[in-house]
């Protein structure tokens, strides 16, 4: 048997919900999405990622010929697949959700600055909810590559007054920290996600914090801290060691006995990754679908497609538009965006075109 493989949903496409008897799947955490087909991968001599069987899910004779094959294959299966058991509230409706982002910074890399102030933050944080936004994402210190730490008052002093307004008229909320001490603060106003670029490698209060308040947690992979981590980032494999971080963080989280239905993973674009470890995580987005939980991308604007377009100052937002479509199609089920209506309406004409 072979433990050490992946599992990539290789033909996912919007669900026809004229089509009567498709022999088609529903993806787990996006139900407008299926599948039949899934590609058993594995690391080669050279470690990059190789084909080695297309799993038919409508061929049971080949199913039960790879489960001797495979080890727990149909779990492994089981976990991409859509149920019929009752979702929790931020799951349902329409997918993906969207997460409109509202950094209350001076340095963040694409609007520090524009939104510092309380009062247009507050503002900013009404449009993006008329524009669509399903969540606003309130951050008070920049994670960008370079930035430095603030300290955890001024961070708190920042985000509270906005966090305030926006959860005392039910706007769901979500807290991009990585500190514990503001998580408990922001928690207690009435905010529902924590959104940690640390992936509980900051503070080690951040478990205890979440499981007091059983919120949603977004787990995120980066290296090092955000003014060391893209000084030459290096991986085995960057998919492998992605997956392999998640394993290890799903275990502690099943250990210390936290709600898992809440837990959200995000491979971290740009956080300890170049260039090409960015890319490779989008070829093979659909890998992490087998870890069994909804995923969240932030691509947004972000460096990576300026040096891409060969122009740091050009306008990114048409690659950050195509790339949303992509990690839509891929299975995303959050995309973190600073421009919602255009990342809405590239996605709603994209499934209108393919129902």
């Amino acid at each position: 048997m072979i433990n050490n493989y992946f599992l990539l949903p290789s033909d996912i496409k919007v669900a026809d919900k004229k089509k009567i008897g498709s022999n088609k799947v529903r993806l787990r955490y996006n139900n407008e999405l299926n599948f039949s087909l899934v590609d058993l991968c594995v690391l080669d001599s050279k470690k990059k990622i190789k084909s080695l069987e297309i799993v038919d899910l409508n061929n049971n004779k080949l199913l039960k010929d790879l489960e001797l094959k495979y080890s727990k294959l149909s779990k492994r299966l089981s976990k991409i697949y859509y149920s019929n058991n009752s979702k929790p509230k931020l799951f349902k409706g329409n997918n993906p959700k969207i997460m409109g982002i509202l950094n209350v910074t001076e340095d963040s890399f694409y609007d520090g600055g524009k939104f510092y102030n309380t009062k247009k933050a507050i503002k900013q944080a009404y449009r993006l909810v008329e524009e669509g936004a399903d969540i606003i994402d309130v951050g008070g210190e920049s994670t960008r590559p370079g930035a430095s730490i603030i300290p955890q008052k001024q961070e708190v002093c920042r985000i509270l007054p906005v966090i305030k307004e926006l959860c005392k008229n039910n706007i769901t909320v979500s807290c991009d920290t990585r500190n514990s001490v503001t998580m408990k603060k922001v928690l207690d106003e009435g905010v529902e996600i924590i959104n940690d670029v640390s992936g509980l490698n900051y503070d080690k209060n951040t478990l205890a914090v979440i499981k007091e308040y059983n919120c949603y947690y977004v787990l995120m992979h980066s290296l090092g801290t955000p003014s060391t981590m893209q000084i030459n980032p290096k991986y085995e494999n960057v998919i492998k060691d992605l997956y392999s971080f998640f394993l290890k963080k799903i275990s502690l989280i099943k250990e210390e006995n936290l709600n898992l239905s809440k837990i959200i993973i995000d491979p971290g674009i740009g956080f300890g990754k170049n260039d090409s470890h960015n890319f490779q995580i989008l070829k093979y987005f659909s890998i992490f679908l087998d870890l069994g939980l909804p995923i969240l991308i932030g691509l947004s604007r972000k460096s990576f497609i300026g040096r891409f377009i060969k122009n740091e100052y050009s306008d990114r937002l048409p690659c950050s538009l195509a790339l949303a479509v992509d990690v839509f199609l891929k299975g995303a089920s959050f995309i973190r965006v600073h421009d919602v209506k255009g990342t809405k309406d590239a996605i709603d004409i994209f499934k209108e075109a393919n129902h």
